[in-house]
């Protein structure tokens, strides 16, 4: 047996110890399923909690349009009696003037019922901006649940690789100054570890930010890492739910669910609501009373009614009402574009969806197995110096390089169904769903 095969056999077992070594002074991932990250996300993200006070408020808002307004009392009592030279006098029987008001508002052609209108409309619009909110948030959750899947097993691939290679580059280096290797397959060797590094610290940095993204989503501090646990195998297992449900099902999946384009279309008829109150609001309203008068008035003990309103001459008005109709206008023409940008984005991620399964039923689902049998062969031709140390490097570039696209493809795949999920509003295609 000669003595490459020895440094690499004992390169594997010391790798595995300093593997250990390094992750036992990290955190510890906690295990989490995606079932228990929707839990906590719903539970405890910050955005929701704010977007539930927010359709509190606009609720409110309903039931203060739905209140009169209050009456106006008023008072009048004489300052200064210039015959008795009395200030504030309040027992002469004949000299003490005391008046009394109560007035009312009464809205006309309907105004309260326009206002309580747009604010149902408002609270309503609310409520679909946090459902969507909740949509874009759920999506968001989910491809960051899997990016950190996989790109945790990306860092296993590279501890694994960057464990043997130290160890084995210690072993050449002693070789190499005993003239039993050559300086040209050492640096090489020091090259593709040195490459090995750069790309796990690239990767450790994507790993921070993804785990920064999710501790966000769950509305949890920096003190806890979590590690995505998925079921790999039944993600490999082709997902029937392309196959089975149509473009055209999908569209009206996302006509039905999608509460970014009912919010628009809420939009719009609140503009048209506030363009009807604007209309009223040209009708003035009516103020209706009650007077009492002591002595003021032509007799004593004067009761009377009031009725006033204002004489619509000038203001009536006109602007706001020529600003509600060009409101209306523009949100109808959002609406019209928010239907066709709908309708794209669905067709798009279905393609998607279509396109990546092929591209994924196309790989062989030995791929894996069959590499990890190669590098058994690999490792017995290079015992039997049929493979040179540089050709055991290419292939476990090459290995490394696989693996890395299978994991891209995995996670491609997922991220497809989970944008269709996204732009139909729904959950079409899931964990579930992928039997």
């Amino acid at each position: 047996m000669n003595w490459q095969f020895l440094f690499l056999l004992c390169a594997g077992l010391t790798g595995s110890v300093l593997r250990a070594q390094e992750t036992g002074t990290a955190r510890v991932p906690e295990p989490i399923t995606l079932a228990q990250a929707e839990q906590l996300f719903q539970t405890n993200n910050l955005m929701l909690l704010a977007g539930h006070y927010q359709i509190e408020a606009a609720r409110a808002q309903v039931v203060q349009q739905k209140l009169w307004d209050n009456p106006q009392l008023s008072l009048e009592h004489n300052l200064y009696n210039p015959t008795t030279g009395r200030v504030l006098e309040v027992n002469s029987p004949t000299a003490t003037q005391q008046a009394v008001q109560l007035q009312q508002l009464i809205p006309l052609a309907g105004k309260r019922g326009y206002r309580v209108r747009v604010a149902e409309l408002s609270a309503r619009q609310t409520e679909y901006e946090l459902y969507d909110l909740l949509r874009s948030l759920r999506y968001a959750l989910r491809q960051t649940f899997f990016e950190l899947h996989f790109t945790q097993a990306s860092l296993a691939l590279y501890n694994d690789q960057i464990g043997s290679l130290r160890h084995t580059v210690a072993l050449m280096e002693v070789q190499q100054k005993k003239g039993n290797l050559s300086l040209k397959e050492f640096t090489r060797v020091k090259a593709f570890l040195f490459q090995l590094e750069n790309e796990r610290t690239e990767t450790l940095n994507q790993l921070a930010d993804l785990q920064r993204d999710f501790r966000t989503l769950l509305g949890r501090g920096g003190e806890t890492d979590f590690r995505p646990v998925v079921d790999t195998d039944r993600y490999r297992i082709a997902k029937r739910g392309a196959a089975a449900q149509s473009l055209a099902f999908c569209m009206e999946t996302a006509s039905e669910y999608r509460y970014d384009l009912k919010g628009q279309a809420t939009l719009v008829e609140l503009r048209q609501a506030d363009h009807a109150l604007q209309r009223a609001m040209a009708v003035p309203d009516l103020t209706t009373g009650l007077v009492y008068d002591r002595i003021g008035s032509a007799f004593p003990h004067y009761t009377g009614v009031t009725l006033g309103i204002t004489l619509p001459l000038w203001n009536r008005n006109q602007g706001n009402i020529r600003m509600a109709r060009a409101l209306t206008a523009a949100e109808q023409g959002r609406l019209e574009h928010h239907q066709l940008t709908l309708e794209n984005e669905v067709v798009a991620a279905y393609q998607k969806v279509h396109q990546t399964e092929a591209r994924y039923q196309n790989i062989d689902p030995s791929f894996a197995d069959d590499f990890d049998r190669l590098q058994e062969g690999v490792l017995q031709n290079f015992e039997k110096r049929n493979v040179t140390l540089l050709e055991f490097l290419d292939f476990y570039e090459s290995y490394k390089e696989s693996i890395l696209q299978l994991y891209r493809l995995e996670n491609d795949r997922i991220r497809a169904y989970e944008e269709l999920n996204y732009v139909v509003g729904k959950t079409l295609f899931n964990d579930e769903t992928t039997k």
